[in-house]
């Protein structure tokens, strides 16, 4: 039998990293409506000076005839104007020792980020400059990769009494490392992880046009272990106060990445 540690270990990294690794398959060109609907949310976020993104996510994993279920909630403050971003993350119920529920970290100022090691200390790490900076937060990310890949409208629906446009998309192996849509800080640890759906769906606000949420859904294996996950988005507080305050870093910064 699997370790439950070696599960669970899987499962998280296709949650936070599940865009390494699968294939695409044909499907057909983009509906012009979805084209239409994301230039808009482009063009509306161009002028977005801060907002909040609340995360929340579930997995579920099995190999052999052990299974794992966890959770992970997340909050991330932006501020495009002062270029900063902290982001905060924890897992929730995972059912095995070895994995700590307290919140981790990811710090970025300008194009240099900070990652919270699970041992001791900071990572740091140097952003490309070729990228615009808002293409380092939840919603440049996924604006930047649907942007490469087939979209397809799905209609209307509600979103906390807003009235949303629903934009689907289904990225490729190619997409996803061109956009590199892993959360700053991840490695390449599920490179021979075999991705075996991805699908990633936006909601728009109708009379904004700005991005509601973001759904990511992943299906994959890696080693023996069958994994579903999938995480929400949430945006919000647009152009609200929104200070981001720089963590205490300690004498411990790795430059390399973290230790083990």
């Amino acid at each position: 039998m699997r370790p439950p540690l070696a599960v669970a270990t899987v499962a998280l990294l296709l949650l936070s990293a599940g865009c390494i690794g699968g294939s695409g398959t044909d499907r057909p060109p983009s509906d012009q409506r979805a084209l239409d609907a994301l230039d808009r949310a482009r063009a509306a976020t161009d002028d977005v000076r801060t907002y909040r993104t609340s995360i929340d996510g579930r997995v579920e994993a099995s190999a052999d005839d052990e299974r794992v279920t966890f959770g992970l909630d997340g909050e991330v403050r932006v501020n495009v104007t002062a270029t900063r971003m902290n982001a905060t993350a924890s897992l929730v119920g995972v059912p095995t020792r070895g994995f700590s529920e307290d919140a981790s970290t990811t710090y970025v100022d300008n194009y240099t980020a900070h990652i919270e090691c699970t041992r001791i200390g900071w990572e740091r790490q140097n952003l490309s400059q070729a990228e615009p900076w808002l293409t380092y937060t939840p919603i440049g990310q996924h604006l930047a990769l649907l942007n490469r890949t087939n979209v397809y409208w799905r209609g209307t629906e509600t979103v906390d009494g807003r009235n949303a446009s629903v934009v689907v998309g289904y990225p490729t192996k190619a997409d996803l490392e061109a956009v590199d849509v892993r959360s700053v800080g991840m490695t390449d640890q599920l490179e021979a992880s075999n991705l075996e759906n991805v699908t990633v769906t936006m909601w728009l606000d109708a009379a904004t046009d700005r991005p509601i949420q973001v759904r990511r859904d992943v299906r994959g294996t890696q080693d023996g272990v069958s994994a579903h996950a999938n995480g929400t988005y949430r945006f919000e507080a647009f152009d609200e106060p929104t200070p981001v305050t720089e963590p205490e870093f300690g004498n411990v910064i790795w430059e390399g990445g973290c230790p083990g």
